[in-house]
């Protein structure tokens, strides 16, 4: 994660998180499909940071990116939330 956007330290506290989800009495046998699930939300929104990051380091333009993503960035309400989402979406698909 480039500095650009600031964003490098937010993914980590972000990550940690997402780790949460393994709450005191997991199962050893549980924990790889846990991080499925953390993965399935954290991978794409890591991966759309680091684009805008990047596109950060060509000239001018910054300022209109981050706002034009500031609800996007400022407005992640977690893995949890994340996934209850998903499944509503993926409910919606399969009515």
């Amino acid at each position: 994660m480039t500095p650009m956007q600031g964003q490098g330290a937010n993914m980590s506290i972000e990550d940690a998180e997402g780790l949460s989800l393994l709450v005191p009495g997991t199962l050893r046998e549980d924990v790889n499909a846990v991080l499925k699930r953390v993965e399935s939300v954290r991978k794409p929104r890591v991966e759309r940071v680091l684009e805008e990051t990047r596109k950060s380091h060509g000239l001018g333009g910054v300022a209109e990116r981050l706002v034009k993503n500031l609800e996007w960035i400022c407005g992640y309400e977690g893995v949890a939330k994340e996934l209850e989402k998903m499944e509503v979406h993926e409910k919606e698909i399969a009515t």
